[in-house]
């Protein structure tokens, strides 16, 4: 096989990006979905709550953003968890 049919499984800036934007519409209509609670089926087992739906999906954007910090690109998410807290001004 020569290095010009090679499939390296590099992606661009743009991928990430629009993997990024699939992911954020996904938890939003999982978590639209999602009871507050967890749940239980005995057919299918453990339902999500709305809580499991974000962890999930901000695992996945906090690793989109290691990609682009790897490869010296603008992140793809600020996450709120990451950012210091402001604890206000007095008026």
């Amino acid at each position: 096989m020569s290095d010009t049919t090679l499939n390296t499984g590099e992606f661009t800036e743009k991928e990430v990006r629009e993997e990024a934007a699939v992911t954020w519409r996904a938890m939003m209509k999982a978590h639209g979905k999602a009871d507050p609670k967890r749940g239980y089926n005995r057919f299918i087992g453990s339902i999500p709550s709305q809580n499991d739906i974000i962890r999930k999906f901000s695992s996945h954007l906090r690793f989109l953003n290691m990609v682009c910090e790897a490869n010296g690109w603008p992140l793809v998410w600020d996450d709120p968890e990451e950012k210091q807290a402001n604890p206000g001004s007095l008026k």
